[in-house]
This record gives structure tokens, sequence and C-alpha cells, in this order.
């Protein structure tokens, strides 16, 4: 039974990339293991060699071997899964849809699956360089329901930003700047008043009469010289 069914193709653009018949087979069959392994978790240390250091993330062959495999994990029946249609294809680089469908024990109760699945060949070899859940469908039977990729990342809770000062806070600093100007106002004036007490008396002895002149006794000018 072929587990991955193109009901995606029809949507591919109309002048679709192109893979040639040797890539096709040499991709599926990476796939088919790739699914068969890592996808269903039936010894996915088996296929570690045949994914890019990208998937896998730093992770090792060992911590695949125990469960690390940071690979979404689906029930997929069949032992075919070959890649529904080509969303982009350069000489080394190949993006793909893959459409997976459940267990024939399981389909009243879980939909197919979508993937976007990219391949790098490396030496002359085609890797997995991307796995990522792209849609779910409903169930047969079940309520129309497709979930996109949006779905599958983590929510993200936003929480509106307070201000750490309250609301007197801003009436203290608001009254603050209004009284500025008065408060240097009132500082030039007391000074201004200070400095015309300090000049009173000065000006003051301004106005009268000059005080006679001294000469001290002897020191006149003999008459003649």
């Amino acid at each position: 039974m072929v587990a991955a069914v193109g009901i995606l193709a029809a949507a591919a653009p109309a002048q679709a990339a192109r893979v040639s018949a040797s890539d096709r087979r040499e991709i599926n069959a990476v796939l088919d293991q790739f699914v068969r392994h890592a996808v269903l978790r039936k010894h996915p240390e088996k296929v570690w060699g045949l994914t890019t250091a990208t998937l896998r993330g730093g992770t090792s062959r060992r911590e695949w071997a125990h469960g690390g495999a940071p690979v979404y994990p689906y029930p997929a029946g069949g032992r075919v899964f070959h890649f529904a249609a080509v969303i982009w294809a350069n000489r080394n680089d190949v993006g793909t849809e893959l459409v997976l469908q459940p267990k024939h024990r399981l389909r009243t109760r879980v939909g197919s699956m979508a993937f976007n699945v990219g391949f790098l060949r490396i030496h002359g070899r085609w890797l997995v360089d991307n796995f990522t859940p792209e849609a779910t469908f409903a169930p047969p039977g079940g309520p129309a329901k497709v979930v996109g990729p949006m779905d599958f990342t983590p929510a993200v809770t936003v929480t509106p930003h307070r201000s750490t000062l309250g609301g007197w806070w801003w009436l203290v600093i608001a009254a603050v700047v209004a009284l500025a100007p008065a408060t240097m106002l009132g500082i030039w004036g007391v000074g201004f008043v200070r400095h015309r007490k300090d000049r009173g008396p000065l000006l003051r002895r301004k106005r009268g009469p000059l005080p006679p002149l001294r000469i001290p006794v002897g020191s006149h000018p003999k008459p003649g010289k």
C-alpha cells in the first residue's frame, strides 16, 4: 500500500520544478528508509547517516537510538513513502511535499498529514536536510478540519507592558516641570533684592556732597613756593 498520496499535487505551480528520474529514485529510496525508521521510531539510528548536520542539530547516533531523534513522529501505514510533489529543485537541493496516511487501524481517529521535506546532495549522496510538518487533515467521517504550520509552533503569550512608575509619580513629575520656570524666577528675584540691599548705602552716599578734603598739618605749601 502506498502511504504517500499526491492529494496536494494539484496545488503545485503550473511550471513545477523537475527532478530527473535517477534523482527521483534515489530520493524516494532515502525517504522510504527515513520514514520507516525515524518517523515510525523503528531503530531511527539506522538512518542517522542519511541526514545532514542541520537536521541532526548536534544530536548523536546514540541519542537517536534512545529516542532523541529531532524528527516529528507519525504512525504512517505502508512501506512505500514517495513524495507527492516537487516544490523546488536545483542541482544539489530539492524540496518536496510528502503526504502520509495513518495505519489502517487508526484511520478513524488519525487523519493524513503533509510534510515539507528538503534534500541536499552531499558528496554524491542525497540526504534529508529538513522534515517539517505542514498540515494535518481530519480523519474520514470527522468534521472537516485542516491544521497549518502555525499550529505546530509554540504558543507565545504577550503580556501588556506596565510602567514601573505609578500614576502619582507622573503627577509629581508634571508638577515639577510646570513649577520649574516659577522656581527659577523666584531665585532670580531673591538675588536681585539682596544685590540692591547691599548697594543701598553706597548709592545714598553718592547723592550727597562730598566730604571736605583733609590736609595734614605742616603739609601746606609756603607762599612763593
